[in-house]
């Protein structure tokens, strides 16, 4: 199963700014091809506008174009990262953090 938000939003300053919560989940970031990372956090919109600000941490010719996410509670999260991850397996399997 992956992400309940299926449709993935474009991953822009205002896209983000307008469509993640502020809210704690696991969030995905994409490119035409593949999924780059799957990612837990406390607060959705704070990470990815903090990934965005980031962007050269990603290697050269696979940029983010887009990010889906699910809001959920800390106990569930890392269940649901774990899942999340050997579903989809991400190009980046370990945490930036």
């Amino acid at each position: 199963m992956s992400f309940q938000c299926h449709s993935a939003k474009s991953f822009t300053r205002a896209s983000i700014w307008k469509n993640a919560p502020e809210a704690p989940g696991v969030y995905g970031l994409s490119n035409a091809r593949v999924w780059l990372v799957i990612e837990e956090s406390n607060n959705i919109r704070a990470e990815l506008m903090a990934v965005y600000d980031e962007m050269n941490a990603f290697p050269s010719g696979t940029p983010p174009t887009g990010f889906s996410f699910e809001v959920c509670e800390s106990r569930q999260r890392r269940d649901r990262w774990l899942q999340l991850t050997r579903e989809l397996s991400p190009v980046a399997r370990a945490n930036r953090r």
